[in-house]
């Protein structure tokens, strides 16, 4: 029998998200991780394309930190990421002609030698 007295929730972006029992605290962080991104996205010729981007710094049992201040960039010519709350980032590529890779990293200021990249494909239909 365990004695986990910890509780899982679900964010909007399909992140499960450890929430520790009351008065215990996350541990020190060591990763980044994002959810919800379907490889590959797709956008119909000369319209704009923006994903929403759930992430969550998290310890070695996956409890999240909270309180971080996140760090977006992208290497995608044209594109934007920008924060939308806690870690959660949105992506944005304006008038999009030619199938394309979208990369991204994010870290945060508090910690900034832990970080997350990724890349996807986005296919034009």
């Amino acid at each position: 029998m365990s004695n986990d007295q910890s509780t899982t929730t679900t964010s909007p972006q399909g992140l499960e998200e450890k929430n520790p029992p009351s008065g215990i605290q996350a541990g020190p962080p060591t990763q980044i991780i994002f959810g919800g991104l379907a490889n590959p996205q797709r956008v119909k010729k000369g319209e704009n394309f923006s994903m929403n981007i759930g992430a969550l710094l998290v310890d070695k049992n996956g409890t999240s930190i909270p309180g971080m201040t996140p760090v977006w960039r992208t290497t995608t010519p044209g594109a934007t990421i920008s924060s939308i709350g806690a870690l959660n980032g949105q992506f944005r590529l304006n008038n999009v002609q030619t199938n394309t890779e979208l990369r991204f990293s994010l870290t945060t200021v508090q910690y900034p030698n832990i970080s997350k990249s990724h890349a996807l494909s986005l296919v034009v239909v």
